[in-house]
């Protein structure tokens, strides 16, 4: 039995935790010692302190990037979070080396930490990537865009890999230790677990990693049951941000029984636009008991929700706040099993969009099909294969230990 890590670096909300939760909790059953390092600490203490787990806060930045610039790649998002300044970048893996150097992991499973990852490569830590397919860039020179609906000059996309390779090169260089030919080297030939499905990978179909399924538990969360009288029932998860009143301003016209989950939710919001048809609640509920009962879900098109929903037979409106979850929502559509909200975010806008979800059975017809595609899915085996990579990864790193002995 061994110290396992699980590194949790960059984005936002319950998703990464979520996900790593389940799998932390089967190692633990095995007798592994389990350690988190964690962007969000609020988040660290709702979701791993009642599961009795403890957890670091990850390293990062003292202030945001000064780089205003739109995302094109993954380099770019690296370029925003330290990757453009050499003393940042080193001041970051030496924070993450001195976690390593203290815990002592025998492995370290990586969900979208990528300085965690380069900081275990100097150290000669074994490591699991895991992940929805957008935290875990392919094997591509340079780093694909993730803007495919605009045309992004390919000299853009290579400059932005030569910026951030260089800064990784020079830490690595300082470290005495061997330098990456490219960037997405950083990323290749590690375990790797993709946690959704194919039709669902941001970055498309890719045959060199197994996609083991969508993989989400949460803490204990309160139970919500749906009204009997209404004909119309919808689910919503949500965020606070721009849209949020022309949103529930639509919702609460809507002749439907709503359940609202909007984790920080204020008083005023609720007192404004909460009713009995329209119930606003400021944290997560239980999704096993509602989804099955949805007519749609709306959702700002977190991984995991799009996921667990399609896994449902439902089909989803999505109103997506960053490129990450625009991306995803796109392949939802694609799919025909949902539609995007993009810029007109009108109260009007949502009508329509309910409207036609609710009248047009062809989206229904394209999630039902998703979930027959599907229905052999167990998510306890999601975790079972997650695991065996971590065991894999823990053996490879015994024999190593072994032959250094001898």
């Amino acid at each position: 039995m061994g110290r396992i890590l699980f590194a949790w670096e960059l984005g936002e909300h319950w998703g990464h935790l979520s996900r790593d939760l389940a799998v932390a909790q089967s190692l633990r059953a095995a007798g592994h010692t389990i350690h988190f390092v964690t962007r969000d600490s609020r988040i660290a203490f709702d979701v791993l302190t009642q599961a009795g787990f403890g957890f670091t806060q990850a390293p990062l930045p003292l202030q945001s990037s000064k780089l205003s610039i739109t995302p094109t790649s993954y380099a770019d998002i690296l370029l925003i979070n330290g990757y453009a300044d050499r003393s940042i970048l080193f001041g970051l893996v030496q924070g993450w080396l001195g976690i390593l150097d203290v815990i002592r992991p025998i492995v370290v499973c990586i969900d979208h930490a990528p300085t965690a990852l380069l900081a275990a490569r100097i150290r000669g830590i074994s490591v699991v990537l895991m992940g929805s397919g957008f935290e875990i860039p392919p094997d591509i020179n340079p780093l694909p865009s993730i803007r495919p609906w605009e045309s992004i000059d390919h000299a853009r996309l290579r400059h932005a890999d030569q910026t951030v390779l260089d800064t990784v090169n020079a830490v690595l260089s300082a470290h005495r230790c061997s330098t990456l030919n490219y960037l997405a080297e950083l990323f290749a030939g590690h375990r790797t677990a993709l946690t959704t499905f194919a039709e669902l990978d941001h970055y498309g179909v890719r045959g060199d990693h197994e996609y083991v399924g969508a993989i989400a538990t949460l803490p204990r969360v309160p139970v919500v049951e749906w009204a009997a009288e209404k004909r119309h029932r919808m689910f919503a998860y949500l965020r606070i941000g721009p849209e949020i009143e022309e949103l529930l301003s639509a919702l609460r016209t809507v002749d439907a029984d709503i359940i609202c989950a909007i984790p920080g939710l204020t008083r005023d919001l609720h007192q404004r636009y909460a009713s009995p048809s329209l119930k606003l609640f400021p944290h997560a509920v239980q999704l096993e008991s509602l989804l099955p009962g949805a007519d749609f879900v709306i959702s700002y098109g977190g991984a995991g929700m799009m996921a667990s929903t399609l896994l449902a037979g439902v089909p989803l409106l999505i109103v997506p706040r960053s490129v990450e979850q625009y991306l995803g929502a796109l392949r939802v559509e694609t799919l025909g099993a949902g539609l995007v909200i993009r810029q007109q975010r009108k109260a009007s806008d949502f009508m329509d969009a309910v409207e036609k979800l609710c009248t047009n059975e062809k989206y229904l017809i394209a999630a039902k099909a998703f979930a027959q595609r599907y229905a052999w899915f167990d998510g306890g085996k999601a975790v079972e294969k997650v695991v065996e990579l971590i065991g894999a990864a823990i053996a490879g790193e015994n024999r190593l230990s072994a032959s250094r002995k001898n």
